[in-house]
């Protein structure tokens, strides 16, 4: 009866998680109106800013784009001001980098995203939010062991990363 709870349950988590992701998304498209950004621009500056300078390769693979949309971004990106291009170690590679105004622009978006969760989590008592972030935490890292499986092979869940919750557990309701 557990493991048809905890079916049940994930099953309402993973309809969930994208409706607060997408909620939390309109919370902070504000903050590209009134930069003039698009999405996919602020997806690069988002990407450099997180991991620092990269080639047009990195990003196509990154965003998910073609090199010819990537370049086409980053070539409006940096009539902005907000991203430059160089070489690095290798001549043959353009490198992408934010600018101290790009640069500027990410951090402005962090902490509008930040005050856009912080409002939404208002409802919680600063233990539950401590509690949530804790179980985000075990949910990014299992699912970063679980994707570590090589493609082709059949995933086997050993009950030491997907653990049956104890629903009737107040620690489990929390």
């Amino acid at each position: 009866m557990n493991y048809i709870r905890s079916v049940d349950v994930a099953d309402r988590i993973a309809r969930v998680l994208p409706m607060v992701s997408d909620r939390l998304q309109r919370l902070t498209d504000g903050l590209c109106d009134t930069t003039g950004l698009s999405s996919v621009q602020w997806q690069l500056i988002d990407y450099v800013h997180r991991n620092g300078e990269s080639t047009i390769g990195t990003l196509c693979r990154a965003l998910r784009r073609a090199q010819s949309s990537v370049s086409e971004l980053t070539d409006r990106l940096e009539e902005k001001g907000l991203v430059c291009r160089g070489t690095g170690t290798d001549r043959r590679k353009s490198m992408v980098a934010l600018t101290s105004e790009g640069r500027r622009a990410a951090r402005d978006r962090d902490q509008g995203r930040s005050s856009a969760v912080e409002s939404a989590l208002t409802i919680l008592s600063h233990d539950a939010q401590e509690t949530l972030l804790l179980h985000l935490m075990e949910i990014l890292s299992t699912t970063d062991r679980i994707g570590s499986v090589k493609a082709g092979e059949a995933t086997v869940f050993p009950e030491s990363v997907v653990q049956r919750p104890d629903m009737s557990s107040p620690a489990w309701i929390i």
